[in-house]
């Protein structure tokens, strides 16, 4: 099953990689794993993750490609 994207600025390589996992249902409730940076070691504790494409960090500036909350909300 699906579980998350490990995209470059968390995983320090230039690829996105898609994470899955085994989906286990204990007394009604299902744990998510938390992922860690590193995917070769997600991989050996049973979240295999598969290549999906090149792909660089992306760089975020305030007031460049993202805006803070007062200058949101004095927008609406």
């Amino acid at each position: 099953m699906f579980h998350s994207f490990a995209y470059p600025d968390e995983t320090g390589l230039d690829a996105l990689h898609s994470r899955f996992w085994q989906a286990v249902m204990h007394f009604g409730v299902i744990d998510f794993p938390k992922p860690t940076d590193n995917l070769t070691l997600d991989a050996q504790n049973g979240m295999p993750n598969r290549f999906v494409r090149n792909m660089s960090a992306k760089d975020f500036a305030l007031d460049n490609n993202m805006q803070s909350v007062s200058q949101t909300e004095a927008s609406l």
